[in-house]
């Protein structure tokens, strides 16, 4: 995964409260939008060559909704998802491929 993906912003914790953001692109860290702090969730924009930076946020959400899930802005789409299993936990990999605006001249 660090060849496919070497740029990351993590936020390693005790049980299941970290999580991190994995990219092929630059990711400069954000100050998440959590004011809590309950749980790992790394913010970064993500500067990808050609197109418009993109914000990304992680969420837990509360234990009553769906999880395992991309949300995006309007302005683009997911090309493709996919969710992988990992060994010894009950947490799922999220991984998305996302058509993003071009940068404008």
């Amino acid at each position: 995964m660090r060849r496919a993906l070497p740029c990351r912003a993590v936020d390693t914790r005790s049980g299941a409260q970290g999580s991190g953001l994995f990219s092929r692109f630059p990711l400069e860290r954000r100050k998440p939008y959590n004011s809590l702090n309950q749980n790992g969730e790394p913010r970064a924009l993500i500067r990808i060559p050609g197109a418009e930076p993109v914000d990304v946020q992680v969420v837990h959400p509360p234990p009553f909704m769906a999880i395992d899930h991309v949300l995006v802005d309007p302005r683009m789409r997911a090309d493709a998802v996919s969710v992988h299993t990992i060994p010894d936990t009950d947490h799922r990999a999220v991984v998305a491929t996302l058509i993003v605006p071009k940068l404008r001249p």
